[in-house]
Parts: structure tokens; C-alpha cells; sequence
């Protein structure tokens, strides 16, 4: 009698931790599926506005090339690239403070920008004719690194740092 009861404690222990099993496999399957549907959400996400900045580039590009380079630098200068980057921001719970600090952090790259993009100008006009852009390019890319350098010194050391958190 005494083996009876405990072969049926046993079973019935052995039930209950079955049971556990399933359960915590079936939220750890849930926990899974959610965590994939997040990532593919994101992953959306991004795509999309990877497409957005491509039509971008694509419309300017068509536009400065059988329209004039006015019209395509006119298209370019919307900052359809920043669209995109604010709507994945605000999906991710940012709060309009840090979409504007991020704007106006925009703004400050904006100057390097301009200045990479008056260097690129100036070393492709004064290249020799039919040269490889590479070179124009890379002198332009120094321009900017030497621009961030300075540009970064001037709002860490100017005390200018606290615009930006």
C-alpha cells in the first residue's frame, strides 16, 4: 500500500513537471516569436528608409544629370534623408526634445557638409580633365576629417557640448 501511494506521488510529481516544461517551453517559443517579429519589424523599418534615401539620391542624381545640376542640387538640398531617420526615431519612443537635439545637431553637421562639399567642388575643377575622382574625393574626405577635428574641439572646448545631450 505504502509502494502504491508513493509510486502515485511520484507520477504525479512527475506530471506536474512535465507540465512545467511545456509551459515554460511554450513561453520561451512565444518570448521567441515576439522578439522575431520585433527584428523583422525593425528590419522593415530600416529598409524602408534605406528606399526612401535612395529615391533621394536617385532624383537628384536624374535631375542634375538630363534636367541641370541646379535642379539636382536644388531636389538634394531636402532633407529627405532626415525623414526617415525621424519617423525610426519617434517609432523607437524618442521624445520630441531628442528629435530636436538631433536636428539641431544636423545643423552643426550641416557646416561640415557645405565645406566637404565646396572642397570636393574646388579639387574636381582644378583637377586635370578626364582624372580620376578618387583623388578629388579623398583630398575633400581630409578636408572633412580635419573639419570634424576642429569643429569638435571648438563645441567641447567652447563649452558648446551641452547643445548636444
Amino acid at each position: 500500500m505504502e509502494m502504491e501511494l508513493e509510486l502515485e506521488m511520484e507520477m504525479e510529481l512527475e506530471m506536474e513537471m512535465e507540465l512545467e516544461m511545456e509551459l515554460e517551453m511554450e513561453l520561451e517559443m512565444e518570448y521567441s516569436i515576439d522578439i522575431y517579429i520585433m527584428k523583422t519589424a525593425k528590419f522593415i523599418e530600416l529598409f524602408i528608409n534605406f528606399l526612401i534615401g535612395g529615391i533621394g539620391v536617385v532624383g537628384a542624381s536624374i535631375l542634375g544629370n538630363f534636367l541641370s545640376p541646379l535642379a539636382g542640387a536644388i531636389f538634394w538640398a531636402y532633407p529627405n534623408n532626415l525623414l526617415p531617420s525621424l519617423f525610426f526615431m519617434r517609432q523607437n519612443k524618442k521624445d520630441d526634445l531628442y528629435l530636436a537635439k538631433f536636428l539641431e545637431s544636423i545643423t552643426f553637421g550641416s557646416l561640415l557638409l557645405g565645406t566637404t562639399t565646396f572642397a570636393m567642388s574646388h579639387f574636381i575643377r582644378n583637377s586635370p580633365e578626364g582624372s580620376s575622382l578618387w583623388l578629388s574625393i579623398g583630398k575633400a574626405t581630409l578636408v572633412y576629417l580635419v573639419c570634424v577635428l576642429i569643429l569638435y574641439l571648438v563645441i567641447r572646448l567652447g563649452g558648446f557640448y551641452s547643445l548636444f545631450e
